[in-house]
């Protein structure tokens, strides 16, 4: 009896390619997959391919680099139960975003049937670090250079992701603690940003897929890398304009705390019983995002006017436009 295939599993035609090329990766593949309803992943499937077809990587990177990681990563840091085990689990993922580490993990990848989360994540960073190396070094210009600047930026933004990712579930950890604060709504927003802007993941699949990108040259790495933190920012508001209750922590829970000096648990206790309403917080955190996406314009036109005249000046506005026209299709 054949096994699924990539259609079966709402993937685009090319990752099933892995099966036969890299099957320990096509492995990994459905093991992330099963983690979560196809629904959750075809709502981030869309999204990358909003700006996919802008930088023109293959949809089956996509997938790697987006949807799966992101949300294994996610889960593995949410099931880790101690801040030994976060830091552990931190100190693996980035060693596998440094070349020979990753080549090694490849070279003799885990065989477990089936493997575990931890692995199929791992092998999942190891192929975007190596395969993504590989790429520049032989296809773009600039070559070698070109290669080691970028591994160097992606192993800066993953490792900024997993800090925060450390930092995230140490609070969720302790929610009769956290946060501790006193602020503003708009003020304790901002500070949620600078703590956990960063774990939406979506700065680490966009680093990860410019390798693949026909267009990867040095204006294009540099013109990613200054837009991507503020893109990033605004992306991780969008995402927590619901208020989930069954999540360990977003913005409104945060806001809401240190607005009223309570801690998450307080405030996840009073929505239920009534007495903070789920939906005026909702709003509080909408006002926000529009706010917020007035301003990232306007950051984004005095950035982007220095790469104006060239195929990256080209490519990155309308990676610009895509993003925002993701966001705005997934909300």
């Amino acid at each position: 009896m054949s096994g699924p295939n990539a259609s079966d599993q709402g993937l685009p035609d090319d990752v099933g390619d892995l099966e036969q090329d890299f099957p320990s990766l096509w492995a990994a593949c459905l093991v992330i997959r099963g983690i979560r309803s196809p629904a959750y992943f075809r709502r981030w499937d869309r999204f990358t391919e909003a700006w996919r077809r802008v930088l023109r990587f293959p949809p089956s990177v996509g997938v790697l680099a987006g949807s799966n990681l992101g949300t294994a990563a996610d889960t593995l840091f949410e099931r880790a139960d101690s801040h030994a085990q976060l830091e552990n689990l931190r100190l693996w993922l980035q060693s596998l975003t440094h070349l020979p580490t990753a080549v090694e993990y490849l070279n003799a990848p885990p065989s477990g049937d089936p493997l575990s989360l931890k692995e199929a994540t791992g092998l999942h960073v190891a192929f975007l670090t190596a395969a993504g190396y590989e790429r520049l070094s032989e296809a773009a210009s600039g070559g070698g250079a070109l290669a080691d600047r970028w591994l160097a930026w992606w192993q800066e933004v993953f490792a900024i992701q997993n800090a925060q990712q450390v930092e995230y579930s140490l609070a969720a950890l302790a929610p009769d603690e956290y946060p501790d604060l006193r602020l503003s709504f708009a003020e304790a927003v901002e500070v949620y940003l600078q703590r956990f802007g960063r774990t939406d993941a979506a700065s680490a699949s966009m680093a990860a897929v410019f390798p693949f990108s026909p267009f990867a040259d040095e204006k294009l790495l540099s013109g990613l890398s200054e837009l991507l933190p503020h893109i990033a920012f605004f992306i991780r508001l969008v995402s927590d304009q619901s208020l989930d209750l069954s999540e360990k922590l977003n913005a409104g829970l945060f806001a809401v705390a240190a607005e009223r000096g309570l801690s998450i648990a307080g405030v996840r206790e009073r929505i239920r019983s009534g007495e903070f309403l789920a939906g005026e917080i909702e709003e509080r955190i909408r006002a926000l995002v529009e706010s917020r996406q007035l301003a990232l314009r306007h950051t984004l036109e005095t950035i982007l006017p220095a790469y104006r005249g060239s195929t990256a000046g080209r490519v990155l506005a309308d990676f610009v436009e895509a993003v925002f026209a993701g966001v705005a299709a997934n909300t």
